[in-house]
């Protein structure tokens, strides 16, 4: 998953400081009603969703899983869009 906060990515380059603190400001929201949603879950598929959900967004918001900029110009990124751990 490529993060929408990277400062090094095509579509984050033409996102504005304003377009990035409201996009933080709703990841954090979003993190937050899953927090909450998280103890009335009744099964098991539904609890690791959100736990899912909130280990993506957590990705997002944390600044060390930004991949460094590419320098190779190659499509894509030389290393890919992966992070370490996926």
């Amino acid at each position: 998953m490529s993060s929408c906060l990277e400062a090094n990515s095509t579509v984050a380059s033409k996102v504005d400081d304003d377009a990035r603190a409201l996009i933080r400001g709703e990841l954090e929201a979003i993190r937050d009603m899953i927090t909450s949603a998280l103890p009335r879950a009744t099964d098991k598929t539904s609890t690791l969703h959100l736990e899912d959900m909130k280990d993506q967004i957590g990705k997002e918001l944390d600044p060390k899983f930004i991949e460094p900029a590419d320098t190779t110009g190659a499509p894509g990124g030389a290393a890919g869009r992966r992070r370490p751990g996926n």
